[in-house]
């Protein structure tokens, strides 16, 4: 299998991070913020293509199944992302002035 670029495979162009960036002016309460409103939309979408399917609405599974899996890597991001943010916590709180 030949992938000449990974970006284009991926199609992560659903996560609107350059949009997310320019929106905040580099604030990060409102990067991430953002950013869990945009996993919040895909775990939405992907549980109304999953309803959409039960009801006979959706032909392709492969679509589906598709919408499911960028859902599940979303939340396994957001998750990471949190465990290194309360690690980063709990490091500089323990730090002695």
């Amino acid at each position: 299998m030949n992938i000449n670029n990974i970006n284009d495979f991926l199609n992560f162009k659903d996560l609107e991070v350059n949009k997310i960036e320019k929106k905040t002016n580099g604030n990060f309460g409102e990067m991430l913020e953002n950013s869990l409103k945009q996993v919040n939309k895909i775990q939405i979408d992907s549980e109304n293509m999953k309803k959409e399917l039960a009801l006979g609405k959706v032909d392709n599974l492969h679509d589906v199944s598709i919408a499911s899996e960028k859902a599940n890597i979303a939340l396994q991001v957001t998750m990471s992302v949190r465990g290194k943010v309360v690690e980063a916590y709990k490091e500089i709180m323990r730090i002695q002035i």
